[in-house]
């Protein structure tokens, strides 16, 4: 199989090194455990692949900007690092017979593992450095962005720029209508209910200009098969009469409907007993209870209820990434989209189910719900005035936003940083146990050359 791979990366035209020149990384016990290699490709073959993308574009009648023609016309062959490593990917990712190399991360039966860019060292920490001291994110930051990774990140820093600055007035009306009115704020709804549709409309301008500037106008028509997608059969267009690949409609909604809808559904109800179990544990620490550390306990079922949430986050993401897989898309968009719509609603039932639950259940049929449990059980539960569940209900969003902030931070920066600290321990460790084997060796090889010279020595005096 690596010879194999080697030979398709060659017909690609990369230089492949030969099977004896791929470098080993060792596990702690001296065992082979991977390879690591570092893909590059030549000017000329980056050129090719260019001008085939430029064709493709041209093909689906999406434009080029002035600018962009004015720069093609001037120098034979520009490229950003962002468009260098696009390039690259693409030659690795086609299939050979489209001139590609066609590595699967996944689907090569265990070739390759995964493929990944990496990163510049020295732009990170100048990147980092020049936007701490700064409070917005400029337009020459984007234009940075994007000529390093590329325009998907870029638009998500534009996005998360322009989110926070579109926070500020809801952030001032909202603070107002806290100090000088009472209760829920009729004002406040209203000024949202504007805010939300000035936001919407002022994005999509924001947007559209970032389009223009970038050059990436109806980019979206040109999408790319997978290479993991599995086709059952080949048969001709009846508009082109080239050949494509069929996979059957009816298979793939079979499967949606057949095992992903109701595994979802299924994920429904699992969400919803999870979040009333931890919801009644907490009306019974607020009803109930009237020991020690009873408001300290409520906390610390918030943080519980918010470390569930998490963890829910990260099982129905493995699911959705399955369910995807499985579903056997054609396109990367394609693929792309299913996947976005499964984690984005697998993300909003997981966050605010317990808010649904209070909002819509609890707080509407709360005589009905104590009359139950006390049937039920030998509880003596007392309604909660209109007040407090407002309340409760106020205190439920501050813990699923706040709680659940500080254990996204505490994931993304403690745990990083130990994991880190651990991955260069052990790496250490295996460096030295190797090096101590190797000491090892060469005493035993020392001690051994040094018998035999003895010994060939008694035999000669013998003899």
């Amino acid at each position: 199989e690596r010879r194999e791979a080697i030979r398709k990366a060659e017909l690609a035209g990369l230089p492949a090194p030969s099977e004896e020149q791929l470098p080993e990384v060792f596990a702690c016990g001296g065992e082979p455990l991977r390879r690591f290699l570092i893909v590059d490709a030549p000017e000329k073959v980056l050129e090719q692949e260019a001008y085939n993308t430029r064709v493709r574009l041209f093909l689906k009648g999406v434009g080029r900007s002035p600018e962009a023609e004015a720069r093609s016309q001037r120098d034979a062959f520009t490229c950003t690092p962002s468009e260098k490593l696009r390039y690259l990917y693409r030659i690795l990712r086609t299939r050979e017979r489209d001139g590609g190399v066609g590595v699967c991360p996944y689907a090569d039966r265990g070739l390759v593992l995964d493929m990944f860019p990496l990163h510049d060292k020295d732009f990170n920490t100048a990147w980092t450095i020049s936007w701490m001291g700064q409070w917005w994110i400029s337009a020459e930051n984007l234009s940075e962005v994007r000529d390093v990774f590329g325009e998907r990140v870029a638009f998500y820093f534009a996005y998360m720029n322009f989110y926070i600055r579109a926070l500020l007035p809801p952030t001032l009306v909202g603070l107002l209508c806290w100090l000088f009115f009472t209760g829920y704020s009729v004002l406040f709804s209203w000024f949202l209910v504007f805010w939300t549709i000035v936001y919407i409309r002022k994005w999509d301008r924001h947007r559209s200009e970032l389009v223009v500037m970038w050059d990436v106008q109806n980019t979206s028509r040109v999408d790319y098969e997978r290479p993991e997608y599995q086709y059952d059969r080949i048969e001709n267009s009846k508009i082109t009469g080239e050949p494509k690949k069929v996979y059957p409609a009816w298979k793939r909604y079979a499967k949606i409907f057949g095992v992903t809808a109701p595994l979802g559904l299924l994920w429904v109800v699992v969400i919803c007993v999870t979040m009333s179990c931890l919801f009644g544990v907490i009306l019974v620490l607020k009803l109930q209870y009237n020991g020690p550390f009873k408001n300290a306990l409520q906390l610390v079922m918030y943080a519980v209820q918010a470390g569930v949430i998490g963890l829910l986050n990260s099982y129905f993401q493995r699911f959705a990434v399955w369910a995807t897989n499985w579903e056997n898309y054609r396109k990367e968009l394609e693929y792309d989209n299913a996947l976005t719509h499964k984690a984005f609603l697998g993300f909003f039932l997981n966050s605010f189910m317990p808010l649904f639950v209070i909002s819509f259940v609890y707080i509407p049929f709360q005589p009905d719900i104590v009359r139950v449990i006390e049937a039920a059980t030998d509880l003596q539960l007392t309604v909660i005035p209109r007040q407090e569940t407002q309340r409760l209900l106020r205190n439920q969003l501050t813990a699923v936003l706040v709680t659940g902030q500080v254990v996204g931070f505490f994931k993304e920066t403690v745990v990083a940083y130990f994991a880190r600290r651990r991955r260069f321990r052990n790496k250490a460790l295996g460096k030295m146990e190797q090096l101590g084997s190797a000491i090892n060796k060469a005493r035993s090889n020392s001690a051994a050359n040094e018998e035999s010279a003895t010994g060939g020595g008694g035999g000669g005096g013998g003899s």
